[in-house]
């Protein structure tokens, strides 16, 4: 259960919202929505809105089902995806999210490049204190990886709950690092780890790699191959999920070890993943449940939407930090 002492946010789903999630969408697309008042023009727009409002909108526009015409290319190396990546041309992984959005009408790409074919792009190694997970890699192959269950049981954990089953066997470790949807899990993995991603041009740590909503520190052709995460002596994972959808409402990543104490949330910041610095001390000092209890967390800069407030948020975090503790 996700409660912290208030009501349940999931009984709070609005009918026909089916967890769409998209980018940013496009100007006529936001004000089709605003004319038929399925969202407020007054108030910040939110991913989870927006996209039942463009679903909304195309229904009753009787286009729901129109999928725009693209070109398409398939390349068998990095090197190959990275040249064939042009002006509004997007790469496409797994394509959990991207072709959803396109269905809705929030994206238009004049061109996919598929990933798919880059075996290069796959495959988990541990060596060390490291293990490096391709960018092409499924989450049913992160959740089932004996070297991962064994280094990072956490991180194990969170791929295993990822969505459903389809989601887990198409979705990839890169699409959704890349992405970066704020309600996302492996973000959250990714910056409670410490982790590094590669790219085909360069490393970024985690710290600098989220820069905001769907938006990362990739250039527009720009790939990620693989991301390393540190071997930490301890972690974990928890989250309070939407239950249509399965992204979090709130999702905490805890971790100590080579890149100190970290605590990582997504699902409730205003600007994606993000990091919480008094939690982090009160675990350095003493990694318990009680210690994250302890602390209080503001509900500035967090998400409030149908779901849950952003008061509600705030008092999850530490009490799902604190199950992540054990």
């Amino acid at each position: 259960m996700c409660q912290p002492g208030g009501p349940d946010p999931r009984h709070r789903r609005a009918p026909g919202d089916d967890g769409a999630r998209s980018s940013s969408p496009p100007a006529t697309i936001d004000a089709r929505c605003n004319a038929l008042g399925v969202h407020d023009a007054q108030e910040p727009v939110n991913p989870y809105t927006v996209c039942k409002a463009a679903g909304v909108a195309r229904r009753i526009l009787g286009d729901e089902n129109t999928m725009q015409a693209f070109a398409y290319s398939r390349p068998a190396s990095v090197t190959a995806a990275a040249a064939a990546a042009a002006e509004n041309a997007k790469i496409i992984a797994g394509g959990q999210s991207l072709l959803p959005s396109m269905r809705l009408g929030l994206a238009a790409p004049e061109a996919l490049i598929d990933l798919s074919a880059i075996a290069e792009l796959k495959g988990i190694t541990a060596a060390g204190d490291t293990v490096r997970i391709g960018a092409m890699t499924t989450h049913a192959e992160v959740a089932a990886s004996a070297a991962v269950r064994q280094a990072i049981p956490a991180l194990a954990e969170l791929a295993g709950h990822i969505g459903d089953r389809q989601v887990r066997h198409r979705g990839t470790l890169g699409g959704s690092v890349a992405n970066n949807d704020p309600a996302a899990c492996y973000p959250a993995a990714v910056l409670g780890l410490g982790a590094t991603v590669h790219t085909n041009r360069r490393d970024i740590a985690a710290d600098d790699f989220f820069l905001g909503l769907y938006t990362t520190a990739l250039a527009e052709d720009e790939l990620i191959t693989a991301v390393s995460f540190p071997v930490p002596a301890r972690a974990g994972w928890q989250k309070c999920k939407q239950p249509a959808s399965r992204f979090s409402l709130v999702g905490v990543f805890v971790s100590q070890g080579p890149q100190g104490t970290r605590v990582a949330v997504t699902g409730a910041g205003a600007g994606g993943v993000f990091r919480v610095p008094a939690l982090e001390a009160a675990l350095a000092a003493d990694w318990s449940a009680a210690a994250c209890l302890g602390v209080t967390v503001a509900a500035d800069n967090l998400n409030t939407d149908l779901h849950a407030s952003a008061a509600y948020r705030a008092a999850l975090i530490p009490v799902l930090a604190g199950r992540a503790v054990g």
